[in-house]
């Protein structure tokens, strides 16, 4: 049988619906998911007999949920899905009782993009200098948010949607230059962004002024006096 096909734009809610036939008994289910560049199903979701529901690391921020709808009816929702949330999602439906038969159905995504990515800059001279660097969003109801963290050793602190940003760092004879990506940008990554370093000099943590902020608007399609 074709696998069967749903199409998003970028920002729709991803909905899938499974049902199973001939199982009897308790029923757990998980959802997983595989991308055009990898062949392996990684874990989303699961549901298990008793209703407890359990969402993989890489999907701990994002809204996702799966119900049961009907005895034999599961309902998968994906909140926000990105370009990157493209790829084939399969539910693993499984009878609790040993020796229990497992069925699988599967679909394959598209989300096509409503936003381009755009990159954003931010140069730090005299790398010499252990520096802790933030990049941070302020919004149009001026809530200020902070995306990342990368601190001087190298390791990140995400507090933003990882996965619709990528971060660089570029070393040069004598400036480090930072680089913010967002992905497919779209409204909700829309706002005032600035970044700001710390440097620990004396056993103090001294702020150094932030960056020019940078407006990133963005336009729905077809639609240039917005």
């Amino acid at each position: 049988m074709k696998t069967p096909v749903q199409t998003l734009l970028q920002g729709d809610r991803l909905r899938l619906v499974c049902k199973v036939e001939g199982v009897n008994g308790g029923l757990s289910i998980a959802w997983q998911r595989k991308s055009a560049q990898s062949p392996v199903y990684t874990s989303i979701i699961s549901l298990s007999e008793s209703g407890v529901t359990e969402k993989a690391e890489a999907f701990a921020s994002r809204e996702v949920r799966v119900t049961r709808t009907s005895t034999k009816s599961f309902v998968f929702e994906l909140d926000r899905v990105a370009p990157s949330d493209a790829g084939t999602y399969r539910c693993d439906v499984s009878e609790t009782q040993n020796n229990g038969k497992t069925l699988s159905q599967s679909v394959n995504v598209n989300v096509n993009s409503i936003g381009t990515d755009v990159e954003l800059m931010c140069k730090v001279l005299n790398h010499r200098i252990p520096v802790t660097l933030t990049w941070s969003l302020k919004t149009d109801d001026s809530n200020l948010n902070t995306i990342l963290v990368l601190y001087s050793n190298g390791s990140i602190s995400w507090s933003g949607d990882q996965h619709r940003y990528q971060v660089t760092v570029n070393n040069r004879a004598d400036t480090v230059m930072h680089y913010l990506k967002i992905l497919a940008a779209s409204h909700r990554e829309a706002g005032v962004y600035q970044c700001e370093v710390s440097v620990f000099l004396d056993n103090v943590h001294k702020k150094l002024p932030p960056s020019n902020p940078l407006k990133v608007m963005v336009q729905n399609p077809g639609n240039a006096d917005t």
